[in-house]
């Protein structure tokens, strides 16, 4: 809907503009056990999961700091797509994780953690805070473009763009509330919401009105 609004800005305002979602496999990202915790010793921990493309961006400097510093104890911030320059970046206590290309081992992270944190300054829609959330771990997300239309403030959150203390408070509040309170809601959400072949299917109808106008 950012993009459609965009649009209706630009030189397109006068044009019929609809939004169709991006789809995902709903069938692949799926709760899924593995031994993740086990082997990186987080089985009692509050696993909180990033990417490091977004955690590592100069002006998202403020957020890790201040989430860093004032992580409690029983709590871990695991980041993903670290190279080795990145490690050099993190606090000692920031789990560093190389580049996931095997998608069943990123739907097992995604399953193990507790809550995907994505502080990302734009993106016209984040697929990335959808994986998780079909296997059933809500996401935090800064709330900008197209991100705030990623969760439904119910069962995944936004946060103002760049209020890292706010950022940190709702992760805390779904540490507090617990993933299972959401999880049974993610899933649901984010498959009514995104899955492909329902979406993809509004392309064949938005075509097939288009020649049936003709």
């Amino acid at each position: 809907e950012w993009i459609a609004d965009e649009a209706r800005k630009s030189f397109l305002k006068d044009k019929n503009i609809c939004t169709i979602y991006n789809g995902i496999d709903t069938d692949w990202f799926v709760n899924t056990p593995s031994d993740f915790r086990k082997k990186y010793g987080l089985e009692d921990k509050f696993v909180i999961l990033g990417a490091a493309n977004k955690w590592l961006k100069p002006e998202n400097s403020d957020t890790l700091k201040y989430v860093t510093e004032n992580l409690p104890d029983d709590c871990a911030l695991v980041i993903i797509g670290c190279v080795k320059n990145d490690r050099d970046k993190l606090p000692s206590s920031v789990i560093a994780i190389d580049y996931i290309t095997d998608r069943d081992e990123l739907r097992k992270i995604y399953s193990a953690c507790d809550v995907f944190a994505n502080c990302t300054r734009e993106d016209t829609l984040s697929l990335i805070n959808i994986e998780p959330q079909l296997c059933g771990t809500p996401s935090v997300t800064y709330d900008n473009t197209g991100v705030r239309e990623t969760v439904d403030n119910k069962c995944g959150f936004t946060v103002k763009t760049g209020d890292a203390k706010a950022f940190f408070e709702t992760l805390m509040k779904v540490k507090e509330n617990g993933k299972l309170k959401y999880s049974e809601d993610c899933i649901k959400w984010a498959q009514t919401k995104f899955n492909r072949n329902k979406n993809y299917e509004q392309y064949i109808e938005l075509y097939n009105s288009i020649i049936g106008g003709q």
